[in-house]
């Protein structure tokens, strides 16, 4: 009997032994999963490095008087991805290679970015220590199949979008660097530091987001609601408790919105037809239809184009039925934010990063596809989450193993 006891005793050590060797084994594999985010870029835009100048890469690019000198430098709205061009010229003129190289690097970065607010948001405590598990294999699978997903290609291989990816890459940096700087614990020394600094680096990057591209204005809107949803008991913990940070964004915001107004009043009365032609509420009213082409993109990309000529909306019926589509979205969206509920904060950054673009301020394009370089995150999310929690369920019911959910995933993407 002792000795059935002992063998059992020794039985019980050798699998938890096991079970750690298993554990450090898995922790050390997750330590290299993030790089799958780069190399599934680098494999799947490597052959677009010699593309060469078009369209609009003339005058932003090509054409431009100023692009032969890094100095001077003048601050707007658009000015720090003017800057990266000027630094590409500088370093090898007009060798296109270069150029797409840095698009590349920028998307590449915004992806690891995106995987990191993924991991970092699925173990927070509103899930329960529902995702610990596999935070790490969800938030891979997420980033690599927002960086491969074709909606993409316009806003990585077309160089003069490299406004909308870097802005991109500064909006992610803006969230990471507060749920950074949330998660530090002020106790006393270096850790208050850390603390200021996450939080420097969040206002640091919504400037330079703002000096990339005007969409970067809904970002302090976007970090109250990720606080609101997966942060603070109520609204008010928000502004006591990070008074210095609300205070920062919200001069920045009023100092830095200000470009981008005077960017809206340019380009009306540099197109004075465009009001008469294209009035706030019919363009309002196309809009309903593009959103839902764009979703449509998300889950079925195809086909794509560089320019849609997309037509304004005169069908009434078409009009109410994608109107009554699209309310029903905000809805849904408006009670998980109230409820507190992840799909409302999802829901948000998909409307809100859209909102400058796809509401009632008219522009010549209808519907391009890089305006989607940031909502597709939205769905991305959603979509691998739930197909997640399907195929978790499904392998503890069948009792199967766990690595066959999680490598669908790099399937999918590939």
């Amino acid at each position: 009997m002792i000795r059935d006891e002992e063998g059992l005793f020794t039985m019980k050590l050798a699998r938890r032994g096991e079970g750690r060797k298993r554990e450090e084994g898995e922790s050390t594999w997750r330590k290299f999963l993030p790089f799958a985010v780069a190399v599934a870029a680098v494999l799947a835009y490597a052959n677009s490095l010699s593309v060469p100048f078009m369209f609009d890469d003339a005058h932003v690019i090509v054409n431009r008087s100023d692009i032969r000198s890094i100095l001077p430098f003048t601050w707007g709205t658009r000015s720090i991805v003017a800057l990266t061009f000027r630094v590409n010229y500088a370093m090898g003129q007009f060798n296109v290679a270069d150029y797409h190289a840095v698009n590349l690097v920028i998307h590449i970065i915004a992806g690891l970015l995106f995987c990191a607010i993924v991991r970092r948001t699925l173990v927070m405590r509103i899930f329960n220590g529902r995702y610990i598990g596999i935070a790490p294999w969800v938030a891979v699978v997420s980033a690599v199949i927002w960086a491969v997903h074709p909606l993409q290609t316009e806003s990585v291989t077309y160089i003069c979008q490299r406004y909308e990816s870097m802005m991109g890459m500064f909006y992610f940096l803006c969230l990471y660097c507060y749920i950074r700087g949330v998660e530090e614990v002020p106790d006393a020394g270096f850790s208050r530091w850390r603390v200021v600094m996450w939080f420097a680096g969040s206002v640091a990057a919504f400037a330079l987001g703002m000096g990339s591209k005007e969409v970067m204005i809904t970002a302090p809107l976007m970090i109250f609601l990720y606080d609101r949803v997966f942060g603070q008991d109520i609204i008010i913990g928000f502004f006591r408790q990070r008074r210095f940070l609300c205070f920062v964004l919200l001069c920045l915001f009023f100092v830095l919105v200000i470009p981008f107004w005077r960017v809206v009043a340019w380009s009306y009365g540099a197109n004075n037809d465009l009001l008469s032609r294209i009035s706030p509420l019919a363009y309002l009213n196309t809009q309903f239809g593009v959103i839902l082409h764009y979703l449509r993109l998300s889950v079925f990309p195809h086909p794509l184009c560089l320019d849609y000529a997309w037509p304004l909306a005169t069908n009434t019926n078409d009009i109410l039925l994608s109107g009554l589509i699209l309310s029903f979205l905000v809805v849904v969206t408006i009670s998980g934010l109230l409820r507190r509920r992840a799909y409302g904060f999802v829901g948000a950054w998909f409307f809100a990063v859209l909102l400058p673009s796809s509401s009632i301020f008219p522009s010549e394009d209808m519907l391009v596809e890089h305006r989607m370089y940031l909502p597709l995150a939205a769905v991305v999310v959603l979509l691998t989450v739930g197909a997640a929690n399907v195929l978790e369920w499904t392998a503890v019911r069948l009792k199967t193993s766990k690595i066959l959910p999680r490598s669908l995933g790099f399937v999918l993407a590939v």
